[in-house]
């Protein structure tokens, strides 16, 4: 009896010992060998060097949108501000009501610019003929057309225009034609604003004529 078993134990034996092998292999790598095992590889355990590595790239993008944030409420308090000192600027016909948006506001501050500008060009122009006016140019040029014996004519500037004095002869066919005058001026530019003739003795009338530049 005996002897019909020894055959098969050395195979047991040996048996073992690759079963043994194979559950001291898994626990080495980490496998625990009394689990079933699928086609699946085992998610590995992270290391604490990646837990690190994974907590800063955390930060880093927190501290990456607070900084945006605070950007971001930086530039808005000082378009804010900017808007403030411009609404500041802007005369009142030209802060609507009702209308308090930084585009209703930028829109009145460029209407308010385009005014200024057209008005800095009529001011220039006033300027130039006054500046004409003064070196002489015009009242020459009035008193060359009119050029009349016996009649004394001087031309004053003004802060606005010119005053006309004129001091002529009242005897008869010596008269003073004033309506030639006050058109030259219509032609040159100029609005009259007053003419008051007053007679200086019987033979002498003085005529004054205020004028002022057309706007």
């Amino acid at each position: 009896m005996f002897p019909s078993q020894q055959p098969n134990h050395p195979n047991s034996i040996r048996h073992d010992l690759i079963v043994q092998f194979h559950d001291d292999g898994l626990m080495g790598a980490g496998v625990n060998p009394t689990v079933s095992t699928s086609n699946e590889s085992p998610r590995p355990t992270p290391t604490p060097f990646r837990v690190h590595q994974e907590e800063t790239n955390i930060g880093v993008i927190n501290v990456r949108k607070y900084v945006h944030r605070e950007i971001e409420r930086q530039r808005r308090q000082e378009m804010a501000n900017l808007c403030g000192s411009l609404r500041t600027l802007l005369p009142p016909q030209y802060i609507l009501k009702g209308q308090r948006s930084m585009p209703d506001l930028m829109q009145q501050a460029a209407n308010y610019i385009k005014d200024m500008q057209k008005n800095i060009q009529q001011l220039e122009a006033r300027r130039d003929k006054l500046m004409i006016m003064r070196k002489g140019a015009n009242s020459d040029q009035i008193i060359s057309r009119v050029n009349l014996p016996n009649n004394l004519v001087s031309v004053n500037p003004c802060p606005d225009g010119v005053e006309i004095l004129i001091s002529t002869s009242f005897e008869e066919g010596q008269g003073f034609p004033l309506s030639r005058i006050l058109k030259e001026l219509r032609q040159t530019g100029f609005d009259v604003v007053s003419c008051v003739s007053t007679r200086a003795n019987q033979r002498t009338v003085l005529h004054r004529i205020q004028s002022e530049m057309c706007h």
